[in-house]
């Protein structure tokens, strides 16, 4: 089908190059089907309305937490390394400090 679509655009133009006329085209009809493979999901007004109120709801139990983070006294961050020596792994015991000073 490829091969025919290139051929028909080759003698397409090469009837523009040399000027021939409209009404001496020759007149070609392709059959052709087309077939394709459709995906269709489906889901339930439960999991719809289930879905924002889960996201609502983990935002409202995290916000305290993010909200107050700055009552530390120091600049802290949310780096994993940090996190991971708050928790008191042993190859980090000796590693120097993630954080700056603050002013």
């Amino acid at each position: 089908m490829l091969q025919a679509a290139r051929e028909l655009i080759f003698r397409f133009a090469a009837e523009q190059a040399m000027g021939v006329a409209e009404e001496y085209r020759p007149v070609q009809r392709l059959m052709a089907t087309h077939m394709a493979l459709e995906i269709i999901y489906q889901t339930g007004v439960r999991l719809v309305w289930a879905s924002p109120a889960i996201v609502i709801a983990t935002t409202i139990a995290v916000a305290p937490l993010l909200l107050h983070w700055w009552r530390l006294g120091i600049a802290a961050s949310m780096s994993p390394i940090e996190i991971v020596r708050a928790f008191g792994a042993p190859k980090l015991n000796n590693a120097g400090s993630t954080w700056m000073p603050s002013g």
